[in-house]
């Protein structure tokens, strides 16, 4: 089986399997940092829904006495996951759960700038915005990259 996108890897990207990365074609990419971002929804989903006293301690907010809502978005971020999981398993069939996943972490991150910015400033909220936007970002350049090379690739194609 020949594969579209070759990975070529220098001696140094060889050496750090972090800079393996750098080596996967966009469209692996892409897919592998759905994966991740699946993995960090469920992540934040398991802690809003069992709201552990001391996390939430930690992150500089008082008791809970409501546990409602906070476990509704906890099980809003696992059924994300799920849209991020479609999106990873086949970039180019699933690209509308792509677009979707950009469209949410964008949403988030105007949410949560703005509920830091004008109604409680607390570390974790601003930390939360400034992931949502990476994660956003990086999806959304990811999707580009790939998808041009797709269509590059279709071109080349008899």
């Amino acid at each position: 089986m020949t594969r579209v996108f070759p990975v070529r890897c220098t001696k140094n990207q060889l050496m750090n399997p972090l800079s393996r990365l750098c080596g996967l074609p966009p469209p692996q990419r892409l897919a592998l940092l759905l994966w991740v971002v699946a993995a960090h929804s469920i992540m934040v989903g398991m802690i809003l829904v069992i709201q552990p006293a001391i996390l939430i301690r930690l992150m500089g907010f008082g008791e809970i006495h409501e546990r409602f809502f906070p476990c509704q978005g906890g099980v809003f971020h696992m059924v994300m996951a799920i849209a991020y999981i479609y999106g990873a398993m086949d970039i180019h069939k699933n690209k509308n759960m792509i677009i979707y996943a950009i469209i949410v972490k964008m949403a988030a991150t105007l949410f949560l700038f703005f509920y830091y910015f004008f109604i409680e400033r607390h570390w974790i909220i601003f930390l939360s915005a400034m992931i949502d936007f990476s994660m956003g970002v990086a999806i959304w350049g990811l999707l580009w990259v790939a998808s041009a090379g797709y269509k590059a690739h279709e071109k080349a194609a008899p």
